[in-house]
């Protein structure tokens, strides 16, 4: 089964940022720009917008577009996401009881939100295991987009949020799943590179293969003037493996020499004997502000752009791993 689908929000006024889902039977991937747009016109590139669940019976990367803040109301949907990811765990612990409530939390207390734009997607995708064997799945809640490329409500939020959710049949190996959440259309030069990563996902090549092209998709496409400056060039990866023994990796992929990397937010629900763990914001730097701590990406067998002399392979471009809590592995 092949689900490859690029959403297209058609709207006028304004564009919200970009969250990029791809799948197969051996690894799924989410990568995000991490730009927030300011009242005012200015930007954070540094907005985590991305996160790690795992669950009792499933593992999933997660990113969300859309509304990112509301100062006036001191909210911040990266808080609120990881916060009501945790809260909405117990008492089952599953994936789908999980989004049931998570929906129910939405539509409670960002639909009554009085700000004026408050759309709002939140997407998922990574593996549910039944009887012990993984299938790729892939949700989305939203208030303003579905996954099929329709609008729900032109120019504006909905009154109340949607669940879509699709698994792959058990012991499906060629399902696979790409899906573009966020954004209105993509310029022509980004429409080949997706082609392109679509076809890498296909051919089920290496992981870091197919984050490099959509990370050069997200990029070209910020670089785009009908983008109005709304998605940025800093990006965040996450790869989660259908082998539940494989710890998820992610990766942040900066465009510029760097003191500070930052890790998507990690959400442990898992149940049993351990609470339900919640890490936003995460970042670690070299004490001296003056020695990179991450640089642009480069061919890997190029000198590392920090002028350390060593290949790029073997120094900052070394692929960081989530470690999890002891526990139970989803089953």
């Amino acid at each position: 089964m092949s689900y490859f689908k690029v959403t297209r929000l058609l709207c006028n006024n304004s564009i919200v940022t970009m969250i990029i889902t791809l799948g197969n039977a051996r690894n799924a991937l989410l990568v995000s720009d991490r730009r927030l747009t300011l009242p005012g016109g200015g930007h954070d590139d540094e907005s985590n917008k991305a996160f790690v669940l795992t669950t009792r019976d499933a593992r999933m990367a997660i990113g969300f577009a859309g509304l990112a803040e509301a100062a006036t109301l001191r909210f911040k949907t990266r808080f609120w996401l990881a916060q009501a990811l945790a809260e909405v765990a117990p008492p089952s612990h599953t994936i789908v009881e999980m989004l049931s409530r998570l929906k129910a939390k939405a539509n409670r207390e960002i639909s009554p939100l009085r700000v004026t734009d408050k759309r709002l997607s939140i997407t998922g995708v990574g593996y549910i295991y039944t009887n012990g064997q993984p299938r790729l799945a892939f949700f989305r809640l939203s208030n303003f987009e579905s996954p099929d490329m329709q609008p729900l409500v032109a120019d504006r939020a909905a009154h109340q949020f949607q669940e879509w959710t699709w698994w792959a049949e058990e012991g499906e190996p060629s399902a696979m799943l790409g899906n573009i959440s966020g954004f209105f259309t993509l310029p022509p030069q980004a429409q080949s590179v997706w082609g392109e990563t679509k076809e890498l996902v296909r051919a089920d090549k290496p992981p870091q293969a197919i984050v490099s092209r959509t990370v050069k998709l997200i990029r070209l496409t910020a670089d785009d003037r009908k983008t109005q400056g709304s998605v940025g060039r800093q990006c965040m990866s996450v790869v989660i493996s259908s082998d539940p023994t494989v710890q998820p990796t992610s990766r942040y992929h900066t465009s510029e020499v760097k003191a500070t990397a930052y890790m998507p937010g990690i959400i442990d629900a898992r149940g049993g004997p351990h609470p339900v763990l919640a890490v936003m914001d995460a970042s670690f730097g070299a004490v001296d502000e003056t020695i990179p701590t991450v640089v642009p990406e480069v061919p890997r067998n190029r000198p590392c752009p920090c002028g350390s002399g060593r290949k790029y392979k073997y120094c900052h471009g070394r692929v960081m791993k989530i470690k999890s809590r002891p526990g139970s592995r989803p089953a």
